[in-house]
C-alpha cells in the first residue's frame, strides 16, 4: 500500500533522494534549496488535483504555497474545502493567499458545487477569528441570496450531516425564506438543536400564531415538544391550557406529566382518584396503567392496596406485573413479601427485576434453604444473573456460596459461575475465620464442584484458609 509521504515523493520525483525518511537533515543549504526549487517546479506543471490536494497539507509552507498557487491558476473548486482550511493556515502569507483564492472563486461559483463545500466552511467560521471574518461573511451574504435560498433548504432537509444541516439552518434564519417552512423544517428534523432553533423562532411570533404552533406540538411524538407545546399553550392561552393538561396526568414522560399536574389544578387526591379509575378501566392501555401504578405506589395510600394486588395476579403483560408489585410493596410490604421469592426467578425479566428492586427495598433476606431453592429455579441465564446480582448487594460470602449452589445445579451456568467467583477473589476483603459457620458449611459443600468447572482450587483455598 503507497502510503501519503511515498505519494508526495511520486508526485515531486523525489522518491530517491530520502529526504521525507524520518531522521534525515539535508547537509547544507544550497541541498535544501535545490530541493526545494525542483518541488516547486514540478507543482507549476501539476494537475493531478488529488497530488495536488496532499501538497496543499503539505508541511512545508512554501510547498503548500506553490500548490495553493498551482490550483488557482486552474480554478479547481473541487478544492475548496482545502483552500478553506488554508484560509486558517499558521503561515500568514498563505492565510492571505488562500483568502484571495476563495473569493476569486465565489462569482462564478455554483451553489451545488459550494455547498459540498460548506462544513469546511462551518468550521472556519466557528473559529471566529478575525483575520477572516469578512472572507466567511462575503461568502454567507452570497449564499443567502434569493436565487440560492431553495438549494440550502433542500441540503438543510436531505442532508445525512448534522454540520451542513445546521449551517444551511442557521443561514436560512438570516434569509427572506418564509418562517413557516423553516419552523416546519426545524421540528421534524431529529437534532434537538435545531428544534431549539424553531422553537425559539416559535417564540418570537404573535400570540395568535403561537396559539396554532402550540396545538401542532402537543400532537408531536416526541415527549419533550409535548412539554414544550403545553407550556407554550399556559402562556398564549391560560383559559384553554386546563382542559389540554388533564389529557397528559399519566403521560409516560415525567416531566409532562408534572407539568400537566401542575397546570391541571387538581389537587392529589383528585390525580390519584383518576388514577385509580383509569386502572379499573377495562379499556386502559399498559402504558396508562404502568403510570397509574407508579402514581399510586409514590402516595403511600394503603386504600389501594387491594387494586393493585389484583392488578398483579391477573394482568397479562408482565410489565404491567412488574410496576404492581413495586407499587404493592411500597403500600402493602406484608402483602408484597410472599410475592417476592417465586417472582425474582420469573422467566420474565420485567417481573424478575421488579421483584428484586422490590426486595431490596423491603430489604428481605431468604434463608439458606431459600437461597438453595432459588439456585435450583435458576435454569436461564437470566435468573441465574439477577440472583447473582441480588446476593451479591447482600454480602460477599453469600455472593460465593450462591454462585457455588448455582455451579452444582446447573453445569450450564459453570462458565458464568467461574467468572464471578475470580471477580470475587479479585475484590475479597473478608476473613473466612470470622464467616457464619452454616455458610462455611455452605460452600464446603459445593467446593468440589468448583474444581469440576475449572476452578484454581488453590487460589480459592488460600482465600478461604
Amino acid at each position: 500500500m503507497v502510503t501519503l509521504i511515498e505519494r508526495i515523493q511520486v508526485a515531486l520525483g523525489l522518491a530517491r533522494t530520502q529526504v521525507w525518511q524520518p531522521g534525515h537533515y539535508f547537509s547544507s543549504g544550497d541541498e535544501y534549496q535545490r530541493w526545494l526549487e525542483t518541488g516547486i517546479s514540478r507543482i507549476r506543471d501539476m494537475t493531478d488535483l488529488q497530488e495536488l490536494r496532499l501538497l496543499l497539507g503539505h508541511r512545508n509552507g512554501y510547498l503548500r504555497e506553490a500548490a495553493l498557487r498551482r490550483v488557482n491558476a486552474l480554478h479547481a473548486t473541487a478544492l475548496w474545502s482545502e483552500v478553506f482550511q488554508l484560509c486558517n493556515d499558521w503561515v500568514a502569507p498563505i492565510r492571505d493567499r488562500a483568502k484571495r483564492t476563495a473569493l476569486g472563486w465565489l462569482p462564478d461559483a455554483n451553489i451545488q458545487t459550494l455547498l459540498q463545500h460548506l462544513p469546511a466552511l462551518a468550521d472556519l467560521r466557528s473559529r471566529r477569528r478575525e483575520d477572516h471574518a469578512a472572507l466567511v461573511a462575503q461568502f454567507e451574504s452570497w449564499l443567502v441570496e434569493d436565487k440560492n435560498l431553495a438549494a440550502l433548504f433542500e441540503a438543510a432537509s436531505a442532508s445525512d450531516s448534522r454540520k451542513l444541516s445546521r449551517y444551511c439552518f442557521v443561514l436560512l434564519e438570516r434569509s427572506t425564506f418564509p418562517r413557516a417552512r423553516l419552523i416546519e423544517l426545524g421540528l421534524a428534523k431529529a437534532d434537538v438543536t435545531l428544534q431549539g432553533r424553531a422553537l425559539q423562532m416559535i417564540r418570537n411570533l404573535p400570540a395568535g400564531e403561537q396559539a396554532g404552533y402550540a396545538q401542532s406540538l402537543l400532537a408531536s411524538p416526541r415527549n419533550y415538544l409535548r412539554w414544550y407545546g403545553l407550556d407554550m399553550l399556559w402562556c398564549v392561552d391560560p383559559a384553554k391550557v386546563r382542559e389540554v393538561a388533564m389529557s397528559h396526568l399519566l403521560s409516560p414522560y415525567a416531566a409532562l406529566r408534572d407539568k400537566a399536574f401542575k397546570l391541571s389544578g387538581l389537587s392529589r387526591e383528585a390525580l390519584l382518584a383518576l388514577a385509580g379509575q383509569r386502572l379499573r378501566s377495562p379499556g386502559a392501555s399498559s402504558s396508562d396503567i404502568r403510570i397509574g401504578l407508579h402514581l399510586l405506589g409514590s402516595s403511600g395510600k394503603k386504600d389501594y392496596a387491594e387494586l393493585v394486588h389484583s392488578i398483579f395476579l391477573k394482568h397479562p403483560a408482565p410489565t404491567v406485573r412488574g410496576a404492581a408489585l413495586l407499587a404493592l410493596a411500597r403500600l402493602s410490604p406484608d402483602d408484597a413479601r410472599p410475592l417476592l421469592l417465586p417472582a425474582v426467578v420469573s422467566e420474565s425479566s420485567a417481573v424478575g427485576r421488579a421483584a428484586m428492586l422490590a426486595a431490596l427495598t423491603l430489604e428481605l433476606k431468604p434463608s439458606q434453604a431459600q437461597w438453595r431453592e432459588l439456585a435450583a429455579q435458576a435454569t436461564s441465564d437470566a435468573v441465574a444473573q439477577r440472583l447473582h446480582r441480588w446476593a451479591r448487594s447482600l454480602g460477599k460470602w453469600l455472593e460465593l456460596a450462591l454462585l457455588l449452589e448455582i455451579a452444582s445445579k446447573h453445569s450450564r451456568h459453570s462458565r458464568f459461575c467461574f467468572a464471578g467467583i475470580h471477580r470475587w477473589m479479585a475484590a475479597f476483603n473478608n476473613s473466612w475465620q470470622t464467616l457464619d459457620p452454616a455458610h462455611r458449611e455452605w460452600i464446603d459443600s459445593n467446593l468440589p464442584r468448583a474444581e469440576e468447572i475449572g476452578l484454581d482450587m488453590k487460589t480459592l483455598k488460600f482465600f478461604l484458609n
